[in-house]
């Protein structure tokens, strides 16, 4: 058995160059997520396969997708009314620059967060579990 990571990529208009690669993905991803991720709409998406060393065909055993989403990594504000003109001025810039919808990454301390929480939930904001990682670490096999 040999294991590859291959992109799944998209023509212009939007659908796979490699249709049989993409309907296993998405069979994979319906089976191993609750809620399978909008693959066509990703940056990037690599899935990692396996080949019988003879013959033909092949199994998803994994899949990575990227997006690029914007990072605020500070928001500090000393009034309401400061935080509301402050969140409305940056979220019209990413509307500007990105589109309806664009979502953004907010740095929050874990001891400000409950002073937050009504203006988070008054923006629909959902919290976001994420670890920072840096690239290029070498791993051992």
């Amino acid at each position: 058995m040999s294991t590859a990571v291959v992109p799944v990529q998209f023509k212009a208009d939007g659908e796979p160059v490699n249709p049989s690669l993409y309907a296993t993905v998405a069979g994979f991803c319906q089976r191993e997520f609750r809620n399978a991720p909008p693959l066509d709409k990703l940056a990037k998406l690599w899935a990692v396969i396996e080949k019988p060393v003879e013959g033909s065909g092949f199994k998803v055993v994994g899949v990575g997708g990227m997006i690029q989403v914007v990072d605020v990594p500070f928001f500090h504000t000393t009034s309401e009314r400061a935080t509301l003109e402050l969140y409305k001025r940056m979220a019209a810039f990413l509307v500007d620059a990105a589109g309806p919808g664009v979502a953004a990454f907010v740095n929050i301390e874990p001891t400000q967060e409950a002073k937050w929480k009504p203006f988070l939930d008054r923006i629909g904001a959902k919290p976001a579990h994420r670890w920072v990682l840096r690239c290029g670490t070498e791993l051992e096999e």
